[in-house]
């Protein structure tokens, strides 16, 4: 599901609740909804994670939610979404997260082999690039720190639906702020 897909998906999730609210779309590559409220402008912006679309492992978005005066797009961690969201909100996220990871398929032998081949043969010392690569078939097993950005993983358009309501949700009760 490449990055265009994903969006069209996040789109027809959540575009409907923000045009009826007075967000205006603005014109990116990614979805970005952006409203006035007083003296300030609310912008939502959904990104998909630039490593794009793996067939064994899918992909990921992130979510900036920004209230300022300053209606400059922006990706700078403090406007996370995730940032805004307490400690049981973030758990309910790694809860979900794990259940997508744990239904991965795992990778036949010879792509792992083939990839280690070509870590081996980009870096010096490959190993924590394959450690890293790997990784992404783990569940996570630490609560998510506020300060760090959760990845949104998906493997399917389920994924991605479920993802935007869930992200539409906080979003409508940080804007009802």
């Amino acid at each position: 599901m490449v990055a265009k897909e994903t969006y069209k998906v996040i789109r027809a999730t959540v575009g409907p609740w923000f045009k009826a609210n007075g967000f205006k779309v603005l014109k990116e590559s990614f979805p970005v909804y952006q409203a006035r409220l007083g003296e300030k402008f609310v912008t939502v912006k959904f990104r998909c994670h630039t490593n794009g679309w793996y067939k064994y492992k899918g992909s990921s978005f992130c979510v900036w939610f920004k209230r300022d005066a300053d209606p400059a797009i922006d990706d700078s961690a403090i406007h996370l979404l995730t940032r805004q969201l307490s400690l049981p909100e973030r758990e309910f996220i790694r809860a979900r997260q794990n259940r997508i990871v744990a239904g991965m398929k795992q990778p036949p032998p010879e792509y792992v082999g083939s990839l280690v081949q070509a870590f081996e043969k980009a870096f010096k010392e490959p190993k924590q690039f394959i450690d890293w690569y790997l990784k992404d078939w783990q569940t996570v097993s630490q609560p998510y720190p506020a300060d760090e950005p959760i990845w949104f993983r998906y493997l399917s358009e389920e994924d991605v639906r479920a993802w935007a309501l869930l992200a539409l949700n906080h979003i409508k009760a940080l804007h009802g702020r």
